[in-house]
């Protein structure tokens, strides 16, 4: 391995020491005695010692190499080292306490590799690091402690990563940081008081990552932040705490989430902010945003050049610029939507729905209700989307649906139904949707399905059915896609599907099938894909006309 010295701040070809944003280290590193070979040169490796023939050396570039190990002790005799450049190499891991032997080194590169963890160990000795550069890596989380070497660090750059877990001991020890930069990574929530010992952090950038929600407690700690990016997430809503602990906020971006409503007390807390983008949201123009109106109307606050605040909803707002209209136009719509996910909800009260009947979507999943009657939806005529998947309901009993007329989409997988009424599904004349996946279900009924002669997909996957019968697809003239993998079906009838001819998607992978009568699937000819696959077949001459 052949290095050779090189004066200054550019290589033989008059190109740049680094391989991206040079200009940040340029007036810093400009009188560093360098040795760089970057580019085209095929190292891989950095064997013991590497730099053993030039103990003075301050600034090292490495980068656009293809280097994929360093020895543990590479840098044993380089201690006078400030900049180390690795960006763009092949490197997965850095061993542990590899850089305790340059105490002296300010700057370290280690962007667009594909490192996959760091650790408490990865930077000890760094006591005088202040830029830290790893970008465009494979890291998905942030143990505890894992800076606590760096107490001088100012700038730490983690985008584009696949970071999606931080520990809330994770910055510990980075009493002197002043930017974070998180864009681009996996988070789809951060802890409270993860970021409480960045007492002078001034900016952090979060920007194009998962978040569902900033929270009060996200920032404490944060007293001197200025500038705060969180644009292209998923965020839904501003409450009113969020920015408690950020007064000295300047700058924000909230553009590009799912923001239906903001809370303008929120921002007018904020008497410092200049300029906020909080364009690109899908706002609901309704009496709720009455405060961000007002703030709108009073504040001196920038946006993005060109960018207004618009509304989303309701229709006759639609597309106008929030600032445009009138406090007395903000009215409170009918709900449409009631979002009950995630709770912990045993029983719905019988009628408890009956008050809202423009509602079209009713979201129930992942709580523990126990049972369904005919009162339960009374009154939701308008409903078009019921979810209750990952409930406690055991059974389907009689006209349990009969109040929803208008209902497209029926979703009751991974709960525990064991039992169909007959006439469970009696009054759903517009169902085109319905999910049975993830049940116990060991038969069902002659004619369950009679009622739904709209319904275009049937999913009944991952239950415990032991047949198909002709008399269960009694009605279903339109469907058009059946899933029945993961059960314990036997056997293929001639007849099973008389009564479905429009087929075109069918999935019995994964059962118990010995044998398929040909003739059922040969009559389905509007058939395109058959996931058959996974089954115990008998191949002998009743196979015959499968084979056919």
């Amino acid at each position: 391995m052949q290095i050779k010295p090189i004066s200054g701040k550019e290589n033989k070809n008059g190109q740049s020491r680094r391989g991206y944003d040079d200009d940040r280290y340029r007036h810093r590193t400009s009188n560093y005695s360098t040795v760089c070979i970057s580019g085209n040169n095929n190292f891989k490796k950095l064997p013991f010692e590497a730099l053993k023939n030039y103990p003075r050396v301050e600034s090292v570039g490495l980068e656009n190499n293809q280097i994929s190990m360093i020895h543990g002790k590479a840098f044993a005799a380089s201690k006078k080292i400030k900049l180390l450049n690795l960006y763009s190499n092949d490197l997965h891991n850095l061993p542990n306490n590899v850089f305790k032997y340059i105490p002296a080194s300010q700057f370290l590169l280690l962007g667009l590799n594909q490192i996959l963890d760091i650790n408490s160990y990865t930077f000890t000795g760094l006591e005088s690091l202040t830029d830290l550069d790893m970008p465009m890596n494979n890291l998905s989380k942030l143990p505890s402690n894992v800076f606590q070497h760096l107490p001088k660090l100012k700038i730490l750059d983690l985008a584009m990563n696949k970071i999606s877990s931080i520990s809330t001991e994770a910055f510990t020890g980075l009493e002197e940081l002043d930017f974070l930069n998180l864009a681009g990574n996996k988070l789809t929530d951060i802890q409270e008081s993860t970021f409480a010992s960045l007492t002078k952090l001034e900016m952090l950038v979060l920007d194009n990552n998962a978040l569902e929600s900033l929270t009060t407690g996200m920032f404490l700690g944060l007293k001197n932040l200025r500038e705060l990016y969180v644009s292209n997430n998923r965020l839904e809503g501003l409450p009113r705490d969020t920015f408690k602990h950020v007064p000295r906020l300047s700058k924000m971006a909230l553009n590009s989430n799912r923001l239906k409503s903001m809370d303008g007390e929120a921002l007018s807390r904020l008497k410092e902010l200049s300029l906020a983008y909080l364009h690109g949201n899908p706002l609901v123009c309704d009496c709720k945003v009455t405060s961000l109106l007002k703030w709108l109307s009073s504040s001196q606050v920038k946006a993005f050049p060109g960018a207004v605040l618009r509304c989303w909803e309701p229709a006759e707002h639609r597309g106008k610029e929030l600032k445009s209209l009138q406090r007395s136009q903000l009215k409170c719509l009918k709900i449409k939507l009631l979002n009950l996910y995630s709770n912990d909800l045993h029983n719905l009260p019988n009628n408890v729905v009956k008050y809202i009947p423009r509602l079209q979507f009713l979201l129930l999943g992942l709580n523990q209700i126990l049972d369904i009657n005919s009162y339960t939806f009374t009154g939701l005529e308008s409903l078009t989307d019921l979810d209750m998947p990952m409930n406690n309901v055991s059974k389907l009993p009689s006209n349990v649906f009969q109040h929803l007329p208008k209902l497209k989409i029926l979703d009751l997988a991974m709960n525990k139904i064991s039992s169909i009424s007959t006439e469970a599904f009696t009054g759903l004349e517009e169902l085109d949707f319905l999910n049975l996946a993830g049940n116990k279900l060991t038969d069902i009924q002659e004619s369950t399905f009679a009622s739904l002669t709209k319904l275009e997909m049937l999913v009944l996957d991952n239950n415990a059915l032991e047949s198909l019968t002709t008399g269960m697809f009694l009605g279903l003239k339109n469907l058009r896609e059946l899933y029945v993998s993961n059960n314990r079906l036997e056997g293929l009838p001639r007849d099973t599907f008389k009564h479905v001819p429009r087929l075109s998607k069918m999935a019995l992978n994964s059962n118990r099938l010995k044998s398929m009568d040909g003739e059922a699937l040969s009559r389905l000819k509007e058939l395109s894909l058959a996931y058959l696959h996974g089954n115990p077949l008998v191949c002998d001459c009743k196979v015959t006309s499968l084979l056919k």
